[in-house]
């Protein structure tokens, strides 16, 4: 229980640490991209998804092992493809149309600056969740529990436009 209660905390700072700087801009953000979105089970660091849209519409999934400590290297700033995936098993880009690319850029402008963090969801095992981060909001939310409908949308649509199918399923 202490383990849990210390991971929870640990990762509210650095939430807190990562939404408190406004200006401080990402320099993934500044170098065009659009939004990012992780998808990961939460009982284990393998099957991690990275989408990543960028303002010109192309579009790459990376798909590996997360790191154990992504929460940390996030709030650090560090090159896009070292932030969550440790091992990259696979990566495919590819380019999005004109019109799903202006949806998903009206799904940003609506939810700027929201902050919403359901940290819970990472201690529910065998369950998946979604990280999605533009440049001035973040999200995170258990698939299964979006309170959010726009940001439920969003992930919908990045998870559509993805290159790489991704496999979401369940353990027994």
């Amino acid at each position: 229980m202490k383990r849990i209660l210390m991971k929870y905390f640990i990762f509210s700072i650095i939430i807190l640490c990562m939404t408190s700087c406004g200006n401080n801009t990402k320099e993934e953000f500044k170098n065009g991209l659009l939004c990012k979105c992780v998808i990961f089970p939460t009982g284990s660091f393998h099957e991690t998804y990275q989408i990543n849209l960028y303002e010109d519409g192309n579009i790459s999934t990376i798909f590996g092992t997360r790191k154990t400590d992504f929460s940390s290297d996030l709030a650090q700033n560090k090159v896009i493809e070292e932030i969550v995936i440790d091992k990259i098993e696979e990566k495919r880009t590819g380019k999005i149309n004109a019109r799903k690319l202006s949806a998903i850029k009206d799904y940003i402008s609506h939810h700027i600056g929201e902050q919403c963090f359901h940290t819970e969801s990472l201690y529910i095992k065998d369950s998946w969740c979604v990280l999605i981060e533009t440049s001035e909001s973040i999200s995170l939310h258990a698939i299964s529990d979006f309170d959010n409908n726009g940001i439920k949308q969003l992930y919908e649509l990045m998870r559509e436009c993805s290159p790489k199918h991704i496999k979401i399923h369940g353990w027994s």
